[in-house]
């Protein structure tokens, strides 16, 4: 017999619970690994349908791009399940964003940069935030998880 007590199985904190930040940040990443997702479908479109001069890179950065793309979403998925880890992806994600969007921002095209700058912004200063923080602790019952 186990001397464990027994863990509740549910991972997602209630709607009343999870703060309304959070739902944003979940969002902003999800609508993020949907754009990956669709840039890979956009790849694999385009190197069915056209010509290119490297199939092995065509393939590889489709491949990239999908993993990405899922990763994102597990990403989002633990976030709303109020798991700890994805925390840390999230940020390295933005900061990534980032170092696109400011050179795109200075670049000449300073409303796409600024597009790509605000969401992520707004996720990894909202992941800072007490509430969410507390809401993304990542405990199942009493035992902590990742």
């Amino acid at each position: 017999m186990s001397t464990e007590p027994p863990v509740d199985r549910q991972q997602s904190p209630t709607p009343a619970r999870r703060p309304f930040l959070l739902v944003i940040i979940v969002a902003i990443v999800a609508l993020e690994a949907g754009a990956m997702l669709g840039a890979a479908g956009w790849l694999m479109y385009s190197l069915v349908t056209a010509p290119t001069t490297s199939v092995s890179s065509a393939i590889a950065l489709f491949v990239l791009v999908l993993v990405l793309g899922v990763g994102l979403l597990f990403v989002a998925r633990a976030l709303w399940q109020g798991l700890r880890w994805p925390r840390a992806a999230a940020i390295v994600w933005q900061l990534l964003v980032a170092s696109v969007a400011i050179p795109t921002m200075t670049g000449g095209q300073p409303g796409l940069g600024i597009a790509l700058l605000i969401p992520g912004i707004v996720v990894v200063a909202g992941l800072f935030v007490p509430s969410v923080a507390a809401a993304t602790r990542g405990t199942l019952g009493s035992r902590k998880v990742l």
